[in-house]
C-alpha cells in the first residue's frame, strides 16, 4: 500500500475544518480518513502504508491561507509541529507513540501540510476566503506527494 490522507479538524468551524475539506476533495483518489482532533487511533490507520500526509489547520503567526509543510521525523525531532496546532491533543505525541510503539508498521514518510487560520471560533460550516484559496493548492500537494 503507498499512502494514506488524513485530515484532521472540525469542518463546523470554519478553517478549523480544512482537514476535512481536503478529505471530501480527495477521498475517492486516495485512501483518506478524517480526525475531529489528533488521537491515538490515527495510528490504526496509518500501519501498513509506505506514506501519509497530515493535513490540519494551525496557528504559527503566518498571514491566513499560508501553506507550512515539513516531513515529520521518526525520532519525533521536527519541532515545527509541536506547538501552535489547534487541538488538545498534540500531533507529536500521537506520532511519537507510534514510532516508539510500533516501529515496523509507521509509514516511513510522513508529510505534514499545515494551512494558517483566520478564523476557527465561528461556528460555520464553511472556510474563510484565505483558506478557500488555498484548498486547491493543498489538494494538488497532496495528490502529489501521495501518487508518485
Amino acid at each position: 500500500m503507498k499512502g494514506i490522507l488524513i485530515g484532521i479538524g472540525n469542518p463546523n468551524f470554519r478553517d478549523d475544518g480544512v482537514g476535512f475539506w481536503v478529505v471530501k476533495a480527495l477521498e475517492k483518489e486516495v485512501k483518506a480518513v478524517h480526525f475531529l482532533s489528533p488521537t491515538l487511533n490515527m495510528l490504526n490507520h496509518m500501519f501498513g502504508y509506505e506514506k501519509a500526509v497530515i493535513v490540519d489547520g494551525v496557528k504559527f503567526g503566518h498571514r491566513p491561507g499560508e501553506i507550512v509543510e515539513f516531513f515529520i521525523e521518526p525520532s519525533g525531532n521536527s519541532e515545527n509541529y509541536f506547538g501552535g496546532l489547534t487541538h488538545s491533543l498534540s500531533l507529536k505525541e500521537v506520532i511519537a507513540t507510534g514510532y516508539l510503539t510500533f516501529k515496523e508498521d509507521m509509514p516511513q514518510y510522513i508529510k505534514f501540510i499545515g494551512v494558517e487560520v483566520e478564523d476557527i471560533q465561528m461556528f460555520k460550516p464553511s472556510l474563510s476566503e484565505p483558506v478557500k484559496k488555498t484548498l486547491p493548492h493543498i489538494v494538488e500537494k497532496v495528490r502529489k506527494f501521495l501518487t508518485t
